[in-house]
C-alpha cells in the first residue's frame, strides 16, 4: 500500500458516512416532531371527547325525561290498557335506545383516537375517557332495555369526568 493510498481512504468512508449520518439525524427528529404532533393532537381530542360526552349524556338525559314526562300519566294510569302502557314505556326505551346509538358512535371515535405506544399520558386518558362513555352507555341501556328501570338509574350518580393529563396542566414530558 502506498501513502498516497491510506491518505485517500478516510476521506471516501467520509462521502457515505457523513450523509448517513445527517440522514439519521433527521429521521429521528421527524419521528419526535409526528411523535410529538400526535400526542398534542391525542390530548386536544380526548380532552374535547370528555365534553362531548358529558353534554350528549345531558341532553340524551334531558330527552329521555322529556319523553317520560309527555307518556307518564299513562304509564302508570290504571285507566288505560297494558299495551297503551308497553307501547308508552317502548317510546321511552326508544328514545334512551337513540342516546345509546350517538354514545357508540361517539365511543368508536375515542376508540380510534390515534396514540403512540409510548405515550403513555395518553393511553390513560384514553381507556378513562372510553370508561367514561361506557358508564353512560350502561345507563342508558339499562333505560332502553326496561323504561320502568328509568327511577334506579337516575338515582345514581351521573358518572364524573375523569381529570386528563393535558387539561390538569400535567404535561409530562415522559412520552416524548
Amino acid at each position: 500500500m502506498s501513502l498516497e493510498y491510506l491518505g485517500e481512504e478516510p476521506s471516501r468512508r467520509l462521502h457515505w458516512v457523513l450523509p448517513v449520518i445527517v440522514a439519521l439525524v433527521v429521521v429521528v427528529a421527524a419521528l419526535g416532531w409526528w411523535s410529538e404532533s400526535v400526542r398534542a393532537t391525542a390530548a386536544e381530542t380526548l380532552a374535547s371527547d370528555v365534553s362531548q360526552v358529558q353534554s350528549d349524556a345531558e341532553a340524551g338525559q334531558a330527552k329521555v325525561l322529556s319523553t317520560l314526562t309527555y307518556a307518564y300519566p299513562l304509564i302508570w294510569s290504571s285507566q288505560v290498557s297494558e299495551k297503551v302502557r308497553s307501547s308508552l314505556r317502548k317510546v321511552v326505551e326508544g328514545s334512551a335506545a337513540d342516546v345509546v346509538t350517538d354514545l357508540a358512535q361517539l365511543r368508536d371515535r375515542v376508540a380510534n383516537t390515534r396514540v403512540m405506544p409510548w405515550q403513555g399520558d395518553q393511553l390513560k386518558d384514553r381507556a378513562s375517557v372510553l370508561a367514561l362513555v361506557d358508564a353512560y352507555l350502561a345507563r342508558f341501556r339499562r333505560i332502553a332495555g326496561d323504561a320502568r328501570q328509568i327511577g334506579a338509574v337516575m338515582a345514581q350518580s351521573p358518572p364524573a369526568a375523569p381529570d386528563l393529563a393535558r387539561a390538569s396542566g400535567d404535561e409530562s414530558t415522559s412520552d416524548r
